[in-house]
C-alpha cells in the first residue's frame, strides 16, 4: 500500500469528520496494511480480545513513529506540545427544558454523574462530570439517546490564534497608518488617522474580550477598562447577583471562576491594546479606540488553551450583563481570537449562545485561524457556525498580501485585516509584537466600536454591513474571503466603514461549494443566500435565476422568516427544490452561476441469480490500478443516467477500493456507512481495502458489450486482493451500467476469501455495499455484513418494485460439469408467477442467444411454477450464451435472462475457463485428474499443508 495520510478524529457532537483532525500522520505500506486490518477486527470483537488488539494497534503506533504534517511555511519551526482536545471525564449536556429536573437526575444517577455548572442564557444546559475511570464515549452515547436530552458533546479545548512574539523592538504601528515602513506597501492599512478625523471612540461604547483575561493596571490599558457600577470593588460580596464576586472588570471562568480576570499569559492583554489602547497620552502605543471601555472574560491560560465550557460561561456572562434591568451594560461586540479545529468542537451549544448575543443586539468577531485552510469546508470553530453576527477574519500583511498562514474561506470568511507583526500592550506595562489572525480581528472589532461611537444608535447589523462595504478591495483576498477586501475605517472617496456612501454589495453566501457542481436528490432542497447591501442597509430583493426544468426564478427575500434568521441585516435567502431529475444552473447576481445536477435517489436493491457478463479479448486493462489509486474512464461511449439524471454521465473515476464516483478524489480505503461523509455520489459494489494486481490476467477491466440502443458498460475488478490478508482466493465482481436506464447492477463471481485467520471479511463482511446518490441519499444494501454470496447479483432501481404481472424467472445454470464439443450440455432454470396459479406456460431456449435478439430453439410446455431444464449440443469449442424466457397463458412473458459458459474441445489439456465466473460444477473435487496440470496439484497440495498448520495454531 502507498503512503497514506490517516487522522485519528474525535466524533464530537455528529457524524464522523470530513477533515478536522487532532493527529496526522504519514505511515508506511506495511504499517497502514496491519493497521487495517487490526481495527477492522477491534471493530468486530468485544471484551478482552478486542482490548488486546486495541493494545496491539497502539503499539504498531508507538512503533512505527509518524512524521508530523506542518502548516505550509511552518515547516523547521519548533512545535508546541500536543494538548488535549476535550476535558476527560466531562460532557456539555442540554436537556429538554420541561424534562430537566427528572432527566437530570435519573441521567446523572445512572452513571454516578455531577452537574457541576449551568448556564442562565441557556436553561437546560450543565456540565456534567462522571466518575474517574468512566467510559466517556459510553457515557456521551447513552445522554444522546436519553428522549430528555435536547443534545450532548465532549467539553472540547479552544486556543489561540497568535505566533510568538517575534519582533520585541518594533515599534511602528503600520497596521494604523502604513507609509511603507519596514519594506510596507504605502496605505496597506485600515486608514484609522482619516477614522480619527470623525471619532477617536466614546466611554459610552464597550467591547467585550473572551481571551486570556487583561492586565486593567497596564499604563496604557487603565484608562480605558471597564468598571461595574453595580459592584463595590473588594467588599467581597456579590453586589449585582450574577454569580461572581467583585467582577469589577470582568471574570475569571476558569474552573470555579473569580471576579478577577487579570492575564496570566500575553495574549489578552494584546488584543485589548489593539482595541483600545488610551491615544493621545504620549505613551506607549494606541489602539483602533482612543477611548472605549474594555470587558474582559478570562477563559484561554497562561498555555492559550481554553475548555468550552468556560468560554459558555463567558457568553453567558455578557449576555447577563447586556440585559440586566439595572446598568445594562452598552456590549457593541465581543472579540474572539481563538479557534478548535476538530469535528467535536462544532458544538450546538456555542451556536445557541452565539445566536442568543445575536438576539441581544451584539456582534461576535472571530478569528479564522492559523492553519492556511478553506474554513468553508474544514474545520474552524467558532468562526464557521452560520450565523449572520458572526464576522470571521483573514490576516494580511504590511504589503497587503494574505499572511501565508491564515485561513480563509470564499463564503465563511468575511474580510482581512491586519494580522502581521502588530505591536501592542503585553502584562507589566510593555510592549510587543504578535502575528496572527487574533490580531487581525481585533482591528475589525475595534472599528465596530468606532462606527458605535460614531452614532449610538447603530445596531449590529448596520455596523456589520459597513465593516463589510467599507473594506479595500485587494487581490492577496480576492476568491478567498466573501468580499475580497480587507478593512478599512475610512476612505478618500467616501468609501470607508465611517464615511461610507453608496457603496454596493452582493456576494453568494449559500450554497457553499466544496467541488465545481453540487448535487441534490428529487424533492430536496437547497438553501440559497445572498447578501445584498448598499453601506449600511439591505440592497434590495434578490432574484437567482434558474436554467433548466422547474421554476425560471428564485426570489430571496430577508425578512427574518423560515431560513432568513435575521430581517433587515441584508442577507437574503431561499431555498430551491428541484422536482425533476436533470442538470440545473442557478444564475446570481454579477454573473457567478453553480450548476445543480438533480438526482432521483435509488429506492429499491433486488437480490437474483447472476447473469455474469463475460468479457472478450477487446476488455480494456487500467494499467494505473493497483493499490490505493482511482483511474479515469472516459469519454463514454453512451451517457450514463445515475439517478436518472440526463444526459448522463461520461466520465467515471474508479477507486481500486471498489467504488465509482463521477468527480476527482483521493482513493478510500477506509469504509463507512452510508451515506458517507467523503464524497456526494458514489457506486459501492465492494467498498473495502482492496488492492488489484499488476500482473495479467489480473487486474481492472472495462468494456462494452452489445449493440446501442441496447449496450452495456461493464466495470471488472478481477482477482483484486484484501490487503494484508495473505492466502486468501482473490475477489471478483462487476459493476454493469445500462444504455439508456439508470438501473446498475452488482455481479459477483467470487466473495469467498476463504481465510482461515479472517474468516469474518468472507462475503462482504468487511464492506459496505451500496449507492449514494447525494450527501444525504444513500441505499445501503449492507455494511460490515456478510450479506454477499457467490453467483448472484445486486440490481439497484431508482423505482420501488411492484408485483409482477407475470412469470419471473432465473438465469440459467449449467449442470453439466465440463461442457465439450459435441456433447450434450444440461442447463437448468427455475420460474414462479405470481398473478398465474394453475394453466399452462411456455417455456422457450434460445441455445445461440446473441445478447440482443431471443431466437427460440426450444419450446417446452408446463404445467405447473418450478424447475426447468433443456440440453444444447455444440460442435465447436468456444463461448455460448443460453437465454430463456418464460410466457404464460395471458402471453404476458418474463424477462430474457442469460447464463455464458466456454465450451471445450475434446482434448482435456485444452480446456479453458477464461475469464468465466467460478462454478461449482467446475470445482477439483468434480474434475478429472488428468484435466488438473502437474503446478495445479503442487499448489493445492502447498495450500492444504498451508492450511493445516494454520489450523493447528489457532487457539
Amino acid at each position: 500500500m502507498g503512503r497514506g495520510n490517516w487522522r485519528l478524529v474525535d466524533p464530537g457532537w455528529g457524524p464522523p469528520p470530513l477533515t478536522g483532525s487532532v493527529v496526522e500522520c504519514r505511515c508506511s505500506p506495511s504499517f497502514v496494511r496491519s493497521f487495517l486490518v487490526m481495527t477492522y477486527r477491534v471493530r468486530r470483537e468485544r471484551g478482552w480480545r478486542a482490548v488486546g488488539r486495541v493494545g496491539l494497534v497502539l503499539g504498531l503506533f508507538a512503533l512505527q513513529g509518524c512524521d508530523s504534517k506542518e502548516a505550509e511555511g511552518a515547516r523547521g519551526s519548533p512545535q508546541p506540545p500536543p494538548v488535549l482536545q476535550r476535558v476527560e471525564g466531562e460532557l456539555l449536556v442540554r436537556f429538554r427544558e420541561k424534562d430537566s429536573p427528572s432527566a437530570m437526575s435519573a441521567t446523572s444517577a445512572a452513571w454516578g454523574a455531577k452537574v457541576v455548572h449551568g448556564y442562565t442564557s441557556l436553561p437546560g444546559l450543565r456540565v456534567v462530570r462522571l466518575p474517574p475511570g468512566t467510559d466517556l464515549e459510553r457515557a456521551l452515547a447513552a445522554y444522546r439517546l436519553d428522549p430528555g436530552v435536547l443534545y450532548a458533546g465532549y467539553n472540547s479545548i479552544y486556543s489561540s490564534n497568535s505566533d510568538v512574539p517575534n519582533d520585541p523592538e518594533f515599534e511602528r504601528l503600520w497596521s494604523l497608518r502604513n507609509t511603507g515602513q519596514s519594506g510596507g506597501l504605502t496605505g496597506a492599512d485600515i486608514q484609522a488617522a482619516g477614522a480619527w478625523g470623525v471619532t477617536t471612540g466614546s466611554s459610552d461604547v464597550v467591547l467585550a474580550t473572551i481571551d486570556s483575561g487583561i492586565d486593567y493596571t497596564h499604563p496604557d490599558l487603565a484608562a480605558n477598562v471597564w468598571t461595574n457600577p453595580a459592584e463595590i470593588p473588594g467588599n467581597g460580596l456579590d453586589d449585582d447577583r450574577n454569580g461572581y464576586i467583585d467582577d469589577v472588570h470582568g471574570i475569571n471562568a476558569i474552573g470555579a471562576g473569580s471576579g478577577d480576570p487579570m492575564d496570566d499569559g500575553n495574549h489578552g492583554t494584546h488584543v485589548a491594546g489593539i482595541l483600545g489602547a488610551v491615544g493621545g497620552n504620549n505613551l506607549g502605543v494606541t489602539g483602533v479606540n482612543w477611548k472605549v471601555k474594555i470587558l474582559a472574560c478570562k477563559f484561554l491560560d497562561s498555555a492559550g488553551n481554553g475548555v468550552e465550557s468556560d468560554a459558555l460561561k463567558c457568553l453567558d456572562y455578557f449576555l447577563g450583563l447586556k440585559t440586566r434591568a439595572a446598568h445594562p451594560v452598552n456590549i457593541v461586540a465581543t472579540n474572539n481570537s481563538w479557534s478548535c479545529r476538530t469535528r467535536s468542537c462544532n458544538s450546538p451549544a456555542m451556536r445557541d449562545a452565539i445566536a442568543r448575543h445575536m438576539t441581544a443586539g451584539m456582534l461576535f468577531v472571530a478569528a479564522a485561524g492559523n492553519v492556511n485552510a478553506n474554513i468553508d469546508v474544514a474545520e474552524s470553530w467558532p468562526a464557521r457556525h452560520d450565523l449572520p453576527n458572526i464576522l470571521a477574519v483573514a490576516a494580511t500583511d504590511r504589503k497587503d498580501a494574505r499572511w501565508g498562514l491564515s485561513s480563509f474561506g470564499p463564503q465563511t470568511v468575511a474580510l482581512g485585516a491586519p494580522g502581521v507583526e502588530i505591536l501592542s500592550t503585553v502584562p507589566g506595562g510593555l510592549y510587543r509584537a504578535f502575528s496572527g489572525t487574533s490580531m487581525a480581528s481585533p482591528h475589525v472589532t475595534g472599528v465596530a466600536g468606532l462606527l458605535a461611537a460614531q452614532d449610538p444608535t447603530r445596531d449590529w447589523k448596520a455596523i456589520k454591513n459597513l465593516l463589510l462595504a467599507g473594506g479595500q478591495a485587494v487581490p492577496s483576498l480576492a476568491n478567498v474571503t466573501l468580499t475580497g477586501r480587507r478593512l478599512r475605517a475610512w476612505g478618500p472617496q467616501r468609501d470607508g466603514a465611517l464615511n461610507c456612501d453608496r457603496q454596493l454589495l452582493t456576494r453568494r453566501l449559500k450554497p457553499l461549494l466544496s467541488s465545481s457542481r453540487l448535487t441534490l436528490v428529487v424533492g430536496g432542497s437547497l438553501p440559497v443566500a445572498v447578501l445584498n447591501i448598499n453601506c449600511a442597509a439591505p440592497g434590495g430583493e434578490v432574484v437567482v435565476t434558474v436554467a433548466g426544468r422547474g421554476p425560471a426564478v428564485l426570489r430571496l427575500l430577508d425578512d427574518g422568516a423560515g431560513d432568513d434568521q435575521a430581517a433587515g441585516d441584508g442577507i437574503y435567502t431561499a431555498r430551491f427544490i428541484p422536482r425533476d431529475a436533470g442538470s440545473y444552473a442557478l444564475g446570481f447576481p454579477g454573473g457567478e452561476t453553480v450548476f445543480v445536477d438533480v438526482l432521483r435517489p435509488y429506492l429499491s436493491v433486488e437480490e437474483r441469480p447472476s447473469t455474469y457478463e463475460v468479457m472478450t479479448e477487446d476488455a480494456v486493462r487500467l494499467d494505473d490500478a493497483g493499490d490505493e489509486t482511482v483511474s479515469v474512464i472516459g469519454p463514454l461511449p453512451f451517457p450514463l443516467r445515475f439517478a436518472d439524471v440526463q444526459p448522463g454521465f461520461t466520465t467515471l473515476h474508479v477507486d481500486s477500493n471498489g467504488r465509482i464516483g463521477f468527480a476527482p478524489g483521493l482513493s478510500l480505503a477506509a469504509n463507512s456507512a452510508l451515506p458517507a461523509p467523503f464524497f456526494s455520489s458514489a457506486i459501492l459494489p465492494l467498498w473495502q481495502n482492496l488492492e488489484v494486481p499488476s500482473q495479467l490476467p489480473s487486474g481492472l477491466f472495462y468494456e462494452v458489450l452489445g449493440e446501442a440502443p441496447h449496450r452495456k458498460l461493464v466495470i471488472e475488478w478481477r482477482d483484486a486482493l484484501y490487503a494484508g490478508v495473505s492466502f486468501s482466493t482473490p475477489l471478483t465482481f462487476q459493476v454493469v451500467f445500462l444504455e439508456g436506464s439508470s438501473d446498475i447492477a452488482f455481479n459477483y463471481a467470487n466473495v469467498l476469501l476463504g481465510s482461515d485467520e479472517y474468516p469474518e471479511i468472507d462475503n462482504g463482511g468487511a464492506a459496505t455495499v451500496g449507492i449514494q446518490t447525494a450527501p444525504s441519499a444513500a441505499l445501503q444494501f449492507s455494511h460490515l455484513a456478510p450479506s454477499l454470496s457467490n453467483g448472484t447479483s445486486l440490481l439497484f432501481r431508482t423505482s420501488l418494485p411492484h408485483p409482477s404481472p407475470g412469470p419471473v424467472v432465473s438465469a440459467p445454470v449449467l449442470v453439466s460439469s465440463l461442457p465439450r464439443e459435441d456433447s450434450p450440455i444440461t442447463l437448468q432454470a427455475s420460474f414462479r408467477d405470481d398473478g398465474q396459479e394453475t394453466g399452462a406456460w411456455t417455456v422457450a431456449w434460445d441455445c445461440h442467444h446473441d445478447g440482443a435478439t431471443f431466437k427460440p430453439e426450444v419450446e417446452q410446455s408446463v404445467g405447473a411454477p418450478g424447475s426447468v431444464s433443456t440440453t444444447c449440443v455444440y460442435s465447436k469449442s468456444g463461448r455460448y450464451a443460453v437465454a430463456v424466457r418464460v410466457t404464460g397463458q395471458d402471453g404476458t412473458s418474463s424477462e430474457v435472462l442469460a447464463t455464458v459458459f466456454s465450451v471445450s474441445d475434446v482434448t482435456p489439456g485444452s480446456l479453458s475457463s477464461g475469464s468465466d465466473p467460478p462454478r461449482e460444477s467446475e470445482s477439483c473435487a468434480s474434475m478429472p485428474w488428468s484435466a488438473i496440470p502437474l503446478q495445479g496439484l503442487m499448489l493445492l497440495l502447498l495450500t492444504g499443508l498451508l492450511r493445516g498448520n494454520r489450523r493447528g495454531r489457532r487457539p
